[in-house]
């Protein structure tokens, strides 16, 4: 998150002032009070991002949560910024209490730059959940949503009423060809039982006419 800073205060933390005049006391326990305020805050910044940041990838990973992250990472930054401009004009930086506060915020910005990036990871890796109650636009964007899906339903519904219809007129259409062709064979069974009727009544007849000769 901030190398650069972190270099930098490392630069401090390794080198001091030398032996230039005496510090008043008073000064550099300013100095120190101001420093550890900053950290303060740092701090509560960097434990509210790290919990938003376990947050990436889950159910709560909404818009909102990546803008306070991204929200969480740019105060953390402002911070440490203001941290390293004060720990610059430190009137006794060279001092055991002021070295342990630069030791300290440098230990801070290494676990920073390693939580951001398991926060960019977590981005890319899925995508956020809309945003619940999200205003005017994400209330019609639900809206059209429910409005298309209730369109696509009855597109649906009429789409299967269709089918069945068509099915069964494909029933009755096979039951008529099938009454159909059950009535052409019994027709052709009786023409056939017809007709041999006929036969043996002829040859009856016949044999009837030459035992009377």
């Amino acid at each position: 998150m901030a190398q650069r800073g972190g270099r930098e205060l490392g630069t401090l933390a390794a080198g001091g002032a030398g032996g230039g005049s005496a510090v008043p006391t008073s000064a550099a326990e300013a100095a120190n009070a101001e420093l550890k305020g900053i950290q303060f805050r740092a701090v509560t910044a960097f434990n509210r991002l790290r919990e938003d940041v376990g947050r990436l990838g889950t159910a709560a990973d909404t818009v909102e949560l990546r803008r306070r992250v991204a929200d969480g990472s740019a105060r953390f930054k402002g911070l440490a910024a203001e941290f390293k401009e004060r720990a610059a004009s430190h009137p006794a930086r060279d001092s055991s209490a002021a070295q342990k506060l630069l030791r300290d915020f440098q230990s801070l910005l290494r676990s920073s730059e390693r939580l951001m990036q398991t926060a960019k990871s977590k981005e890319a890796a899925s995508l956020p959940r809309p945003a619940r109650g999200g205003g005017p636009a994400a209330a019609g964007a639900a809206a059209q949503q429910q409005q298309s899906e209730a369109e696509r339903a009855e597109q649906e519904r009429a789409a299967l009423l269709e089918a069945q219809r068509k099915q069964e007129l494909l029933s009755v259409e096979n039951a008529l060809q099938f009454n159909e062709a059950i009535i052409e064979e019994r027709d052709a069974a009786i023409t056939e039982i017809t007709g041999q009727i006929g036969e043996v009544g002829a040859g009856s007849w016949a044999g009837e006419q030459v035992a009377c000769h």
